[in-house]
């Protein structure tokens, strides 16, 4: 991972090694302490006009006084705008980078460990860090700035009248203790909202996901009810933490009034034993806001903090996700001859026995292998073994004796290409789906589409090539055309070894007869491993291996694997 994208796993430490953050900081804490100093200038104004422009009608003094006054509040002012504007610079340099690095764990993250986190725990790890960038680039963020220099207000507090200060003090302390004391039951809460919230997300995927069958079976009554109770609990969920988050600034307002009604009790019975003059008294009364404002957002803070802290266990989370592509490794190399060798190769899942078990195999380049097997055998994991999307627990995979684990994988576009059973396409026109939105292919991405049959089709298209595709043309198009597409786009960065996993199982009889036309071309031209159960497709093949009882064995196709 590059210097630009360490980020300490987001802990809030960690926000000081964005590049340049750690002076950002510094000039956000110089302009705190410039604002609360200025802030300083309305109670000072005020107590001078009370005890000494009044009684001496110092009409000059007072012009520079109030004059002095109004330019600090607009310097104060000015100050804030700067320091929100940096606030909001380290907020976005903070969500984009840790937003790019997420996103480059999980592209580099091993595909079964991928399958196995939910699309919707996924969501939410991104979403945390939206909640990280909110929280930096917030008021509460800044306000808490402000904390240590409460000594400041407390220091002219104490100046101007001890016993109001020390009123203020404990005030203060009591409303701290009281919502440190809330935010023990508020994280629970929130942790168990967020749950809830998961949840739901969780079924909404799974009821667009599944949509075509919940309609086909007229589930639409069953799958709302079970909505409606889902959301019931999210909405119990919700009261609760929002009546405990509104809890701070709540009982900060009450502690407000009531602080303030303190020391204008007190004070004034001090003005009127001649301790006290009245212009301090209202510099006291105006010191007690400035005191409690801080102390309320550092309460809000405490609060907040519990969703930071959750946020940053989320995205934590992902620095457990095993890679199997080291961006610091060496690029792949791009001219091979297309040879394929595994030795004593053995892969499980986690906690599962081993489902290969000392592979060895040799693949000459060329050469075009048929794989068969029982279901569940491991074909499509020997084939991810062979084109580096999964590493193995044992052994090592080579291409042209290049052991895959040294390099990284992400540039094998074009040297293995590898044939799903079952293709999808993305959202773009139908060229960018063959070409994979490289437009120096589009070309090549057309002969490729020709070669297939593919232009006959598109050609009837309302705008051919340039027809927009939506996520529901995958259910629109038929099955052996999006089948061609997604081939058509392996085969225009002309790779040296093509894997097949049983590409043919969703062609029509027209898509299969361009399938084995193409094979037939490439035969020789190309290393292929086809794993098919079609027994048109064994002609093409130069050996046929079978994978049984966790081995791999050479011999003919035989019944009990058709």
């Amino acid at each position: 991972m590059s210097k630009e994208s360490k980020l300490h796993w987001y802990s809030i430490s960690g926000l000081t090694d964005i590049p340049h953050i750690s002076f950002s900081l510094f000039d956000l804490w110089i302009a705190t302490l410039v604002i609360n100093i200025l802030s300083l200038a309305m109670p000072i104004t005020l107590m001078q006009v009370y005890d000494r422009i009044i009684t001496y009608n110092a009409k000059e003094t007072l012009f520079w006084l109030v004059s002095g006054c109004i330019t600090a509040i607009l310097l104060e002012t000015l100050i804030r705008l700067i320091r929100s504007y940096t606030g909001n610079w380290l907020a976005a340099r903070f969500g984009h980078l840790a937003s790019d690095a997420m996103i480059k764990k999980i592209l580099c993250g091993r595909i079964d460990k991928l399958e196995a986190i939910g699309a919707a725990e996924h969501l939410d790890r991104l979403n945390a860090v939206g909640i990280l960038r909110s929280f930096y680039s917030g008021q509460l963020f800044q306000a808490i700035l402000d904390v240590p220099f409460i000594i400041i207000f407390i220091y002219a507090f104490w100046y101007l009248s001890p016993p109001l200060a020390q009123i203020t003090i404990a005030a203060g302390s009591l409303f701290v203790l009281l919502v440190l004391i809330i935010k023990l039951r508020f994280k629970s809460i929130r942790r168990q909202q967020l749950d809830a919230e998961n949840q739901k997300f969780e079924r909404m995927i799974e009821f667009l996901e599944r949509i075509h069958t919940i309609k086909s079976m007229n589930l639409e009554e069953q799958i709302l009810r079970k909505f409606e109770n889902i959301q019931d609990r999210v909405g119990s969920k919700l009261i609760s933490y929002n009546f405990y988050e509104s809890l701070p600034t709540n009982l900060g307002a009450a502690f407000s009034q009531l602080l303030l009604f303190s020391i204008i009790w007190v004070g004034a019975d001090a003005v009127i034993q001649g301790t006290l003059t009245i212009g301090a008294l209202t510099a006291c009364t105006m010191l007690s806001g400035r005191v409690m404002q801080p102390l309320q957002n550092f309460c809000s803070f405490l609060m907040k903090i519990a969703d930071v802290q959750l946020a940053i266990s989320k995205i934590d989370s992902l620095k457990e996700l095993p890679v199997d592509i080291h961006l610091h490794h060496p690029p792949f190399p791009r001219d091979i001859s297309g040879q394929v060798i595994l030795e004593n190769v053995t892969f499980a899942y986690d906690g599962q026995d081993p489902l290969l078990r000392e592979i060895d195999l040799r693949i000459n380049p060329g050469e075009t292998i048929m794989l068969l097997s029982t279901p569940g055998a491991g074909i499509t994991t020997l084939l991810q073994l062979i084109r580096g999307a999964l590493l193995p627990n044992q052994g090592r995979v080579l291409i042209d004796e290049y052991d895959l684990s040294n390099f990284n994988l992400s540039n094998l576009k074009g040297v293995i290409e590898y044939s799903p059973s079952k293709g999808v396409l993305f959202k773009g026109t139908v060229l960018e789906n063959i070409t994979l939105f490289h437009p120096d292919l589009e070309i090549v991405a057309m002969d490729a589409a020709a070669l297939l049959g593919i232009d006959k089709f598109i050609g009837e298209l309302p705008k051919g090539y340039e027809t927009k595709l939506e996520s529901q043309s995958n259910n629109l198009f038929p099955k052996g055309i999006i089948q061609r597409i997604a081939l058509a786009r392996c085969l225009v960065y002309r790779p040296r070894i093509l894997l097949f996993d049983r590409t043919d199982h969703y062609m029509d009889i027209e898509s299969f007869v361009y399938l084995r036309s193409l094979l037939s071309k490439l035969k020789n031209q190309c290393t292929m491993v086809l794993a098919t159960r079609n027994p048109a497709l064994f002609s093409l093949a130069n050996r046929i291996l079978t994978i049984k009882d966790q081995k791999l064995q050479e011999g003919k196709w035989n019944t009990d694997l058709y």
